[in-house]
């Protein structure tokens, strides 16, 4: 199977990348972090009181997990219920770092990961999926911009929404997020050798696709 993975930091535009490539090379797209998303969504919905190695085992334990697509969307459903937007809100944003940090979790979402792409041309992000879920992939790419750059996005995206937010909590908040994703134990974000490292801070998202679509169409 053709299999793309794509890392990188929180808001850099991988989602997008990765979505907009797998429709050019007319492949399916696997959204990780919405998995994390609505396993975060799950944690809430089950009432925790704290964020633990217990409570997420529990969470692991008690859910099963469903990957679906409808053209080229994906939906995720855990046991049977879909979240929609609620896996883009501030509060999900924010939680699910701290729910994907534990090890048991993280092994149940890399067999559905690795399942998938054995049966699937696909192109897969995340924030480990060259590094560990798809260690042999055939194209690993690595999308970054600064910070700042970042935030702005994420700010002009959320402006006039009700998750609207000041440009300098985002910063603040993105800021955190990168250290808590690079500094994590268990399967950090790092760019493989064999990594493309794509720095998209003064690129459109046609410039980056394009850009992308040259070096996979050159081997």
């Amino acid at each position: 199977m053709l299999n793309i993975a794509i890392d990188g930091l929180s808001g850099s535009g991988k989602s997008t990348i990765a979505r907009l490539l797998a429709d050019r090379l007319e492949i399916k797209c696997l959204n990780t972090g919405e998995i994390y998303r609505a396993f975060a969504c799950a944690f809430q919905d089950f009432g925790y009181s704290t964020v633990s190695e217990e409570t997420v085992k529990d969470l692991a334990k008690r859910t099963r997990v469903k990957i679906e697509f409808e053209g080229k969307k994906q939906f995720v459903y855990i046991d049977g219920k879909e979240y929609g937007t609620r896996l883009r809100t501030e509060e999900i944003s924010a939680l699910t770092p701290e729910v994907a940090l534990f090890k048991v979790l993280r092994k149940k979402v890399l067999k559905l990961q690795r399942d998938f792409a054995k049966h699937n041309d696909c192109v897969m992000e995340g924030r480990d999926i060259g590094s560990h879920v798809l260690p042999h992939a055939k194209f690993k790419l690595f999308i970054t911009a600064t910070a700042e750059e970042r935030a702005r996005r994420r700010y002009e995206q959320l402006k006039g929404t009700a998750n609207e937010a000041k440009y300098e909590d985002i910063l603040k908040e993105l800021n955190a997020r990168d250290y808590a994703d690079i500094h994590r134990e268990v399967s950090p974000l790092v760019p493989t050798k064999k990594s493309y490292i794509i720095d998209t801070t003064n690129m459109t998202i046609e410039q980056t696709i394009d850009y992308i679509e040259n070096i996979i169409r050159a081997k």
